[in-house]
C-alpha cells in the first residue's frame, strides 16, 4: 500500500467498493466499524478457464442498482450473470 494512502485506508465512507483484479470474481462484506461490501469484479481480458476446478470468467463487469449489486459477464453478445449479492 502506498504510503500516503496507509493511514486513511479505513476511512473510506462508501458502502460499496468495486476493484478489479486477474483472478476470480468474488465479494465480501468487512471493513472496520462499518461494513462494506467489496466486489471483485474479476478481469476483462483474458481467456475463461478452469483453475484448480474453479470457473475464471473474461470479460466481467459490476453492475449496481438501487436494490443490489451484480458481477456480470459479457459472453458471445449476451449478458449474464456470474453472481447477484
Amino acid at each position: 500500500m502506498n504510503k500516503s494512502c496507509q493511514g486513511q485506508k479505513d476511512t473510506v465512507t462508501a458502502d460499496v467498493v468495486v476493484f478489479g483484479h486477474t483472478h476470480f470474481a468474488s465479494s465480501y462484506i468487512g471493513g472496520s466499524g462499518k461494513e462494506k461490501l467489496f466486489i471483485n469484479s474479476e478481469s476483462w481480458v483474458g481467456e475463461d478457464e478452469v483453475i484448480d476446478g474453479l470457473d475464471r470468467y473474461s470479460n466481467t463487469f459490476v453492475y449496481i442498482d438501487e436494490a443490489q449489486a451484480h458481477i456480470l459477464r459479457w459472453n458471445d453478445g449476451e449478458v449474464e450473470s456470474v453472481e447477484t449479492l
